[in-house]
């Protein structure tokens, strides 16, 4: 059976998306999940020279999109979650992919971090959301560091944050935050396996002795111990 949404899709499918030309088609469904938008992230999200032609274009044709008097697009809820879903089926994965990873690259350098780590893991880019997230970590150790990002670390697969030992860290400070004690424990020892590699041997000490002094449920001795065994090396 067609349900009502779909029949309301049929419908935009049929008195707006059709009459509009196929390069504003494609680009609505390029640019859909990222309202409001910005002309430059149209630009990379489309690779179209002319984005803000063919935005001001769709606009002149009432066709889903209005400009407010700031010069930002906007799109009404609706509209916006029905191109998605067209874009679910005409945009390939691969082309699907490219979007959200070229979007999350914009959204880095504007600084707006929640905003591309969501993108790089929409569009499977985990190296590169590894990489940001460890820039942001390095910037300051601690669970006000860690936590707001939380969701971002626990969605990276579990074997990428086991090859890091910074993420180690990262998801032991989490897990304790949580009071997941048997997984804060768990990552803390992955983190101590990198003790034994030369190459990351004085960074997993570092990290190692920062756990034992701000993991609450640890107290005191373990601190004591990873620094006196820090000085004797």
């Amino acid at each position: 059976l067609i349900t009502v949404q779909e029949n309301l899709y049929q419908y935009l499918d049929e008195e707006i998306l059709a009459k509009l030309p196929s390069r504003q088609q494609m680009f609505l469904l390029r640019v859909a999940p990222f309202f409001p938008i910005a002309r430059e992230l149209a630009l990379i999200v489309t690779a179209q020279a002319n984005s803000e032609q063919l935005l001001t274009d769709i606009v002149r044709r009432e066709g889903f999109i209005q400009q407010d008097d700031e010069g930002a697009y906007h799109i009404a809820p609706f509209g916006q979650e029905y191109l998605i879903a067209r874009g679910q089926k005409r945009l390939t994965s691969e082309e699907r992919c490219a979007i959200w990873q070229n979007a999350g690259l914009w959204y880095e350098t504007q600084g707006l971090f929640e905003s591309a780590l969501n993108c790089y893991l929409q569009g499977g880019a985990y190296l590169q959301a590894q990489t940001l997230l460890e820039l942001i970590a390095q910037k300051g150790l601690g669970t006000v560091t860690f936590y707001p990002f939380a969701n971002y670390y626990l969605a990276l697969p579990k074997e990428q944050v086991a090859s890091s030992p910074l993420l180690c860290c990262a998801l032991a400070m989490i897990h304790s935050a949580r009071y997941q004690i048997s997984e804060a424990e768990k990552w803390r020892a992955a983190l101590k396996l990198f003790t034994k590699e030369p190459e990351k041997n004085q960074l997993a000490q570092k990290y190692e002795l920062y756990l034992a002094a701000a993991l609450p449920y640890l107290g005191e001795r373990p601190f004591i111990r990873t620094l006196v065994k820090a000085a004797e090396q």
